[in-house]
């Protein structure tokens, strides 16, 4: 993702190289298995001097000025959103909320995401990744739900907008727009909630949901009308720590291609035909056999 930036204590510059020692699948896999790409290349992340303890006592004051030398160097190289996770901040935020003002104040164009607010939690590499998805996606989110509201107010529709979140809630536009990491799952989950109604109505239970998509395919499970919940999860093999439905994805869905490999084998997706042309059953000129034209032949 071009223009994103980290700011981490000095001497933790590597954190998201290092990343966990785990590997998808058990170790046994660990031959073939590839780190995915960084979020951020190591150019990109730059070093802040102080320091935090566990318990959140302060033992080395913040650098404010090699905090504005970090962000202008950042900003120079084309760096527009910038993701804060220090050392400890979730014991005591004061560090990350004060480099949320000197930003604010001297780069008022950057948008920032602190991982105090973002996932104030233990587990510096998975906080780090909740927080620079999260500022990843802010610049989109704040437009589109911006745009969104005014909409709505403009027609006159009710006190307020409310946003879907991945945990199956709703929060107001201006919230939503500040922690749209909080939003990565919520089109599914909404699919879940609304099964489990329908679900309700016709005397079920524990029901399995099964929402196909044009380019994705979710799996929930639901036990005594209660949605199942987690706090982790893998999205395109980042790790994502934030409250949601207990949703599985994988990357196929109706419009997804089906095609035969070198060796014969009948492979789907990721290929997709999209909404245009679509299918070959749309009609709009479609060539290659989707999932949705199997069923329609299969009727």
């Amino acid at each position: 993702f071009d223009g994103l930036g980290l700011l981490v204590t000095e001497g933790f510059r590597h954190i998201i190289e290092i990343a966990r020692q785990s590997v998808p699948d058990g170790y046994g896999n660990s031959f073939f298995w590839v780190k995915p790409k960084r979020l951020v290349p190591l150019h990109l992340v730059r070093e802040i001097p102080g320091r935090m303890t566990f318990k959140g006592e302060e033992i080395t004051p913040l650098d404010e000025a090699a905090v504005v030398r970090a962000v202008e160097a950042l900003s120079d190289k084309g760096v527009r959103c910038i993701g804060v996770c220090l050392m400890h901040g979730y014991a005591n935020d004061a560090h990350e909320r004060r480099v949320g003002e000197i930003i604010a104040k001297h780069f008022p164009d950057l948008f920032v995401s602190l991982s105090s607010v973002v996932l104030p939690e233990y587990r510096e590499y998975e906080r780090a990744m909740t927080t620079l998805i999260d500022v990843m996606v802010k610049p989109y989110c704040q437009r589109y739900l911006t745009r969104a509201a005014e909409k709505v107010s403009s027609k006159g529709i009710g006190p307020s907008l409310l946003i879907m979140q991945s945990n199956g809630g709703v929060v107001s536009d201006k919230a939503a727009a500040a922690r749209p990491v909080t939003m990565l799952l919520s089109g599914p989950a909404a699919g879940v909630l609304g099964a489990t109604h329908m679900a309700e109505l016709a005397g079920f239970e524990d029901i399995l949901t099964l929402d196909v998509g044009g380019t994705s395919t979710d799996v929930s499970l639901t036990e005594k009308l209660v949605p199942n919940l987690t706090s982790h999860s893998l999205v395109e093999n980042y790790p994502v720590k934030t409250p949601m439905l207990d949703i599985a994805t994988i990357g196929t869905g109706g419009g997804s291609l089906a095609w035969v490999d070198d060796y014969g084998g009948l492979k789907v997706g990721p290929q997709s035909s999209g909404a245009d042309p679509g299918p070959i059953c749309y009609g709009r000129g479609g060539r290659q056999p989707a999932v949705t034209d199997a069923a329609v032949v299969l009727g």
